[in-house]
């Protein structure tokens, strides 16, 4: 068997492991990310193995599909439980958590913080995507709380955007998804406005825009209107022209005049820009890509950037480019999971999906047999998948059996 149709027979027969029945909080059936979180509601995990289930779902015939024991029905029933545990648990400002889970470490632990009046990272903007598409798949747009599902984008509006960019940041560093993105990670409380998280609300407000267009609600034209803002900000703050790509940005400017003993410094020329970049290459660099956000004679300097080995490895992409000073293959034991270089299939199926968009065909093609070496070599010396990889001789890290992201290989494999 070779290694692409090792992966699929892997992948496939492996599915149905991410489907958890409903326990205690979690009213509704649910996804999980595999082996090693096998209890935990997690956000953008789970929208990326219901977006893999519904391509498998369009993709491949029912015999296919029957042979691995996977319905479409129990699927769907999985997918639409997700969306809803995370809606149902909605407060009454929107704030949806970004995990959820009826024991264990974050078990009411969100509650507790609130009861503290911290304010934590809402859930990542993934939902609307995959209630979008789910939606599309059962051309029913009816089955979830519409009200709950714009309020949560509404809370990202309200708590987590910066008036004078357009663009939206974390409060901390805990729970962005990308664990320990330097370009978030350990710095101060509201001041990154991460390119990660910019180009999924972008995302996420045109999928809610076209739902609630299909339910013809005129608010549909708000949350166009947002995503168009926010795309415009994401050009003009987030690209830096000498250096040809997108960065993440520090929005924790001091703009006001010092007066000192009576003398007002600053006042006659106050610093007028929104934000400054933070230069640090992660794989992040590339989404505006992903997300179509990229006039076209930008395309050229991006792409220099992915030239050499700087961000390409033996064995795939890494998370960080291995010229920067943060850049480890360190295997942590805990939390935070290491994006400091090892290869994530998520980030390279994100690139790949990206040059893709705008037909840099060769590239892509490239960056796709590298991941089947990679997971097709972890197969036949492990088992199994892993959560991440080292980009420069494929050893794996980390919990054996994990799928979540690695099921985006189904696209990369079928897509020549």
């Amino acid at each position: 068997m070779n290694k692409r149709e090792l992966i699929r027979e892997y992948l496939l027969g492996h599915l149905k492991d991410t489907f958890h029945g409903p326990v205690g909080s979690l009213a509704e059936p649910f996804l999980v990310p595999g082996a090693g979180y096998s209890d935990e509601l997690w956000g953008w995990d789970a929208y990326w193995v219901g977006h893999e289930l519904l391509y498998a779902l369009s993709f491949y015939d029912d015999d296919r599909l029957r042979t691995v024991g996977l319905s479409a029905e129990e699927a769907i029933a999985h997918i639409q439980g997700t969306v809803k545990n995370f809606l149902n648990a909605e407060d009454l400002q929107g704030f949806i958590p970004p995990v959820l889970s009826n024991q264990g470490f974050f078990a009411g632990f969100f509650d507790k913080l609130a009861a503290k009046g911290m304010r934590m990272n809402q859930h990542l903007p993934f939902l609307a995507q995959l209630t979008k598409e789910c939606s599309l798949f059962l051309d029913d747009y009816r089955w979830f709380d519409i009200g709950r599902l714009a309020a949560y984008l509404d809370y990202y509006e309200a708590y987590q955007h910066h008036e004078m960019t357009g663009l939206y940041y974390w409060h901390n560093d805990l729970l962005i998804g990308i664990d320990n993105n330097p370009t978030v990670f350990g710095r101060s409380f509201d001041s990154s406005a991460d390119l990660f998280l910019n180009c999924f609300l972008y995302r996420e407000l045109l999928s809610l825009s076209d739902i609630l267009e299909k339910l013809s609600d005129n608010r549909s034209s708000i949350y166009k209107q947002r995503a168009n803002r926010l795309k415009e900000a994401i050009n003009h703050f987030m690209y830096d022209e000498h250096e040809g790509l997108y960065f993440s940005q520090d929005i924790l400017l001091d703009h006001g005049p010092k007066e000192v003993e009576g003398i007002a410094f600053h006042s006659a020329m106050p610093a007028s820009w929104g934000c400054l970049p933070i230069k640090i290459r992660f794989f992040g660099c590339f989404l505006p890509l992903y997300c179509d956000l990229v006039p076209s004679n930008r395309l050229k300097g991006m792409l220099k950037h992915l030239e050499g080995d700087d961000f390409l490895g033996q064995y795939g992409l890494r998370t960080l480019a291995k010229t920067e000073r943060m850049y480890t293959l360190f295997d942590s034991p805990g939390n935070p999971s290491n994006w400091l270089g090892p290869s994530w299939t998520v980030a390279t199926y994100l690139v790949y999906q990206g040059l893709r968009n705008y037909h840099i065909d060769d590239l892509a093609s490239h960056l796709r047999d590298k991941t089947i070496e990679l997971l097709g070599d972890c197969l036949e010396k492990f088992g199994a998948l892993y959560e991440s990889y080292d980009p420069d001789d494929g050893h794996p890290f980390r919990h054996p059996g994990f799928l979540s992201f690695n099921t985006l290989a189904l696209e990369m494999i079928d897509d020549e």
